[in-house]
C-alpha cells in the first residue's frame, strides 16, 4: 500500500468529531492509524498528498475514522467531512462565486 504516512497524517491530524466520523463497512475496513503521530514528519506527508485533498483540506474537510478498499478497481477510498460553517471566509466566498457561474473555477493557488 502507498501513502501510508499521508493517510496516518490525516488520521492524527484532520479526524473528525466522533458525532460526524464515518465508520467503513467491516469487510471492507482499512485501518488509517498505521503510524504513531510523533513518527509522521508532517511537511513530507503534505508535500506527498494529492492536489485534491489539499484543497479540501484547506477548507476545513475532515476524514472518517477509517478507509474502505475497492480490490476490484485496486483503489482506497478516503471520507472527506466538512461542516460549511466552518469553511475559511475567503474559501466560502470563492467557492460560492464559482457555484453561481461567476468565475470559471476556484483558484487553486
Amino acid at each position: 500500500m502507498t501513502h501510508l504516512s499521508q493517510l496516518a497524517y490525516l488520521h492524527h491530524a484532520r479526524l473528525a468529531p466522533a458525532a460526524l466520523r464515518p465508520r467503513a463497512l467491516p469487510e471492507r475496513f482499512v485501518e488509517l492509524d498505521n503510524i504513531p503521530a510523533a513518527a509522521i514528519d508532517c511537511a513530507e506527508a503534505w508535500s506527498g498528498m494529492p492536489p485534491l485533498i489539499k484543497v479540501l483540506l484547506r477548507v476545513g474537510a475532515m476524514i472518517g475514522h477509517d478507509a474502505i478498499t475497492k480490490s476490484d478497481l485496486g483503489t482506497l477510498d478516503v471520507c472527506f467531512v466538512s461542516r460549511t460553517d466552518r469553511v475559511p471566509e475567503k474559501n466560502r466566498s470563492r467557492y460560492q462565486r464559482w457555484l453561481r457561474g461567476e468565475v470559471i473555477a476556484p483558484s487553486h493557488r
